[in-house]
């Protein structure tokens, strides 16, 4: 068996070497060292304790020990004797075995053909890769972020009881520190049982499940569901329910409130859209005008022009006669005849410079009339009105289109509705270009009632992006005072399925008489009347409801009680 050399434990070469000189003589701060007064003319002595004299295997040491001389009142313990020379520890060191020796005597020890510790015979070699096991070299604690450093022989100690060793948390099961517990419960622990904010009855709840008990906790504060039309209400989810039920009433005014100064705004929404229209038309006719007066100043100039050309080949005419003249009158210049002859190249002269006179004077007042009254004029009118123009096609164009829509109309109570480029228009809708469109006017009889359709593609209120919104509308006729006020025929709008099967989509209604939707109308129409949910979006797409980009819709109004006027 190997055994290996130590240095013996910190303090102890302290404890031990401790002693002083004094006139000669060492005293030693040992247990049970004690110092007399000198005696320099004999000297002094000091002696051990008999039992603690050399045993038999004892090694001479080199030189004198000044522990010899000391003698101790109280016997000095076993553990501070080299068990080699059975003196006081000088430089101690201490084997593999636990035995200790003087640093002289374990050097003569090694320095032996077959070096043994004296007391039990154990071979002995000095070796360095003892620290690696040394029980008494401080080492780093296995937890990171520890600074102490403890003992190695109290390393396990010191790990079972640092602050920093982790375990795993008791919700989560996640390793933690000691040291974070606290604030791994606090702020991060998933599984961490934390009561509700509300105050229910639930109890505790884990961390990740707090989200979702919140979404349907009784005790979460909620707004009613007509807050929007102005019920100031707000409470928990039990509350809320025990309001809407004890509410009704006071509900539906909120709703009716609304719904009527919604109506308001639309009234004055068509009322502007009407004056808008009437505003195109006007300036629809003025620029019909302005093209005629072009047209006709275009006729009046072609004409001026064809005028001007007729004088000017006269002119040239006129000159070439006058060469001609020109040229007889040399060759005959004695002739009778030819005082005649100067007398009509004179006439035939004055006759030319007349229609060169003619001809500057008439492209002079043609040019004058041109820039002065015509060109002008115009074109300040039109520059004035391109803008308006532009603004308003879009409009010119709708309007239009619902001019075409009226050639349509019946007389015999039942519409049916065509409407083609359902994908556009419902686009349309969707962006806000045109919210909603009317169909073309019908009549119960040829005296009778006259009413349209309007509808939504994108819906409108509760069906606005979900639903296609269905309306009924009494328009103002040419026979209303002879009809009976209130309207209270029975109204049926369906949507009709153009497959095989005729699955139509059919809402049939009877009008509140006291309604201002069928009252007597005031204005063009009164504000439509119907069903905000007729179809949804995800049906339309699923039945035979819209083929080739097209939808039809059908208005059946009953008649059968309504007398003749």
């Amino acid at each position: 068996m190997s055994l290996y050399l130590q240095k013996c434990p910190p303090g102890l070469d302290l404890l031990l070497l401790v002693a002083r000189w004094r006139f000669g003589a060492m005293s030693a701060s040992l247990p049970g060292a004690v110092e007399e007064p000198c005696e320099p003319q004999h000297g002094k002595q000091f002696s051990l304790h008999p039992s603690h004299r050399t045993s038999q295997k004892t090694l001479v040491k080199t030189g004198s020990s000044p522990w010899q001389q000391c003698q101790f009142m109280v016997p000095l313990e076993e553990k501070y004797r080299c068990e080699a020379c059975r003196d006081v520890l000088q430089e101690p060191r201490q084997t593999a075995c636990g035995h200790r020796f003087c640093l002289q005597c374990i050097t003569t020890i090694l320095s032996q053909a077959r070096p043994a510790c004296p007391i039990d015979d154990e071979i002995l070699r000095p070796d360095e890769e003892h620290l690696s096991n040394c029980h008494w070299e401080p080492v780093q604690c296995s937890f990171h972020g520890c600074p102490q450093r403890p003992l190695r022989k109290y390393l396990e100690q010191h790990i079972a009881s640092c602050p920093l060793r982790q375990r795993s948390c008791k919700f989560c099961l996640l390793p933690i520190s000691l040291t974070d517990t606290k604030k791994h419960y606090e702020t991060q622990c998933q599984k961490y049982l934390i009561p509700c904010p509300n105050h229910c009855d639930k109890g505790d709840i884990p961390r990740d499940e707090l989200p979702t008990h919140l979404s349907c906790c009784p005790y979460r504060q909620a707004e009613c569901s007509f807050s929007t039309c102005g019920c100031i209400y707000k409470g928990t989810l039990q509350g809320l329910k025990e309001h809407e039920e004890a509410a009704l009433q006071h509900h539906l005014a909120l709703v009716t409130s609304r719904n009527t100064d919604l109506e308001l705004k639309v009234a004055v929404l068509h009322s502007q859209l009407v004056e808008r229209g009437q505003v195109i038309e006007q300036l629809v006719q003025k620029v019909r005008q302005l093209e005629r007066e072009i047209l006709a100043q275009g006729q009046a100039g072609s004409k001026q022009e064809a005028r001007l050309s007729n004088t000017q080949r006269m002119l040239a005419m006129q000159t070439e006669k006058l060469l001609k003249l020109q040229d007889v009158i040399q060759l005959s210049s004695k002739n009778d005849d030819q005082h005649f002859l100067h007398k009509g190249v004179q006439s035939m002269r004055d006759d030319i410079a007349n229609l060169k006179a003619r001809v500057e004077h008439f492209e002079e007042n043609r040019t004058n009339r041109t820039q002065d009254e015509n060109f002008g004029t115009m074109e300040s009118s039109l520059n004035r009105h391109n803008e308006q123009l532009r603004q308003h096609d879009a409009r010119l164009l709708d309007m239009d289109l619902r001019f075409q829509v009226m050639e349509t109309t019946s007389y015999n109570s039942k519409l049916i509705w065509k409407i083609r480029d359902y994908s556009r228009r419902k686009l349309d809708a969707v962006t806000g270009k045109t919210l909603s469109l009317y169909s073309q006017p019908f009549y119960t009889s040829a005296f009778g009632y006259k009413m349209c359709a309007r509808v939504y593609l994108n819906g409108d209120g509760m069906g606005r992006g979900t639903h296609l919104s269905l309306f009924f509308v009494v328009m103002r006729g040419e026979y209303d005072a002879l009809l009976p006020w209130p309207f209270r025929q029975r109204v049926t709008l369906t949507l009709m399925d153009q497959g095989v099967g005729r699955k139509h989509l059919s809402d049939t209604f009877k009008p509140d008489p006291s309604s201002t939707s069928f009252s007597r109308p005031a204005s063009d129409m009164n504000i439509a009347s119907g069903c905000p949910l007729f179809v949804s979006h995800d049906l339309l797409k699923t039945g035979s409801y819209v083929c080739d980009d097209t939808i039809f819709i059908k208005v059946v109004v009953d008649n059968s009680d309504l007398a003749e006027p």
